[in-house]
């Protein structure tokens, strides 16, 4: 078996001054002999999976999201103000692409690979939460975060369990809240 030790939680070799691999390797041994020696948290596979799916989504959303506010700014340069707050619904759509018509070549082409990088994004989170939902069947976590605590969907549920792994590691919500920054 593999031990990953906290270096920094280990003050017989963090504040030896007889710094050498042979005594650090005898404190190490020493220590896991004894049962207490701190190891770091290695998650499971599943846990590791989905820290990947999850920072992707929000890299995708981060994206739409630049879009959005260039697609947005391109309008206030020609003198308009989107009105709705959503790009989504289909009064907005019909107006931005009425003033696209009117709008001078190079700004409308702008606008138009906004738009684009907003689809494309938009597709990008879809299939990253397709992959959330399938690694959710994984996490029986997941479903207790979604029951227990109010306003807790599918896609944040999953965020924190991918990132908290097995919170029942934390001894208290203190050291979980420590973790987490």
């Amino acid at each position: 078996r593999v031990h990953v030790a906290v270096s920094r939680h280990i003050a017989a070799i963090a504040k030896s001054t007889a710094k050498n691999d042979e005594n650090d390797a005898w404190w190490l041994a020493w220590l896991t002999h004894e049962g207490r020696l701190p190891e770091v948290d290695v998650p499971a596979k599943v846990y590791l999976e989905s820290r990947i799916a999850v920072r992707e989504r929000i890299r995708a959303v981060q994206r739409r999201t630049k879009a959005a506010v260039q697609l947005r700014a391109h309008l206030a340069a020609v003198g308009e103000v989107l009105p709705t707050v959503s790009l989504e619904t289909i009064g907005a759509k019909e107006f931005v692409e009425e003033v696209l018509e009117r709008t001078p070549r190079l700004r409308a082409m702008a606008m138009r690979q906004c738009l684009a990088r907003m689809a494309e994004g938009e597709k990008e989170v879809e299939m990253w939460e397709e992959e959330m939902k399938q690694l959710e069947k994984r996490l029986p976590d997941v479903k207790t975060l979604q029951k227990h605590i109010p306003g807790v969907g599918k896609i944040l549920a999953t965020t924190i369990v991918a990132e908290f792994a097995d919170i029942r590691r934390f001894e208290c919500p203190k050291a979980a809240g420590r973790y987490t920054g």
